[in-house]
């Protein structure tokens, strides 16, 4: 509602008419819910008669079957399902799937390497901190990054303790050599585990991408819809655009 009339007041302010007026909406990067609410925006503005838009960021979106953490607002429309056909059948992703959309099999095949190395380390991490402190909740959302700003798998291990307030007196050098080579067969696993990931990450992208496409060519005055790649998927993950237009 609030980018609805801000639409209006936009077309107002520049001295034209909101039945009159023919805008075309962009949106290159629309992240989580943008995307969905710019669609929304142009079936339901007469002012907007075009309508290309990327979207991003997947695992930011709301959907309709599956709760969550960040919004208890009921009433808002989802972003995912949009079709009726889906709606109908209750179809959800979850928040993994989603996460999983916003990967890039294409860079890292041009990487030629093998992807995991954070994983392992996260892993890693998780094992010494159920040895050594136990549980500690939802507190491993604080890390992120903070493997890339480590010196080493110990370095790590210390930051980590650091910032998630535990003791650091037991993580010795020792420690984590002893755990890194007690564990270190798993690495390939979990890299591979990682591959099969990200080749899923396409799937996941089409079907979010392909409901907003179907809920456009149920709408009765949208007259052309298109699906189409508009930028390298190594330089930019994201690159699939909806293209849209309304009937004169």
């Amino acid at each position: 509602m609030k980018l609805m009339e801000s639409v209006k007041e936009s077309v107002v302010n520049l001295g034209l008419d909101p039945n009159k007026a023919r805008l075309l909406l962009t949106g290159l990067h629309t992240c989580g819910g943008l995307g969905s609410s710019l669609v929304r925006l142009f079936v339901n503005s007469p002012s907007v008669r075009a309508m290309c838009n990327v979207a991003c960021c997947y695992h930011l979106m709301e959907e309709e079957f599956v709760a969550s953490p960040f919004s208890d607002d009921a009433s808002a429309p989802s972003d995912f399902p949009m079709r009726s056909y889906l709606q109908k059948a209750h179809i959800g992703l979850g928040k993994a799937s989603r996460n999983i959309a916003c990967l890039s099999v294409h860079r890292m095949a041009a990487e030629k390497q093998l992807q995991g190395k954070s994983f392992y380390s996260r892993a890693l991490l998780e094992k010494i901190i159920h040895d050594v402190v136990g549980d500690v909740g939802n507190g491993g959302q604080k890390l992120r990054k903070l493997e890339k700003r480590s010196k080493s798998l110990y370095d790590y291990m210390v930051k980590a303790f650091t910032r998630l307030g535990l003791p650091t007196d037991k993580v010795t050098r020792d420690l984590v050599e002893d755990y890194d080579k007690r564990y270190s067969h798993v690495r390939h696993q979990l890299a591979a585990f990682v591959q099969l990931r990200a080749v899923l990450a396409p799937c996941i992208e089409s079907l979010i991408l392909l409901d907003r496409y179907l809920y456009l060519l149920e709408q009765d005055d949208i007259q052309d819809v298109y699906l189409t790649q508009l930028f390298n998927p190594v330089v930019s993950p994201r690159c699939f655009a909806i293209i849209a237009t309304k009937r004169n």
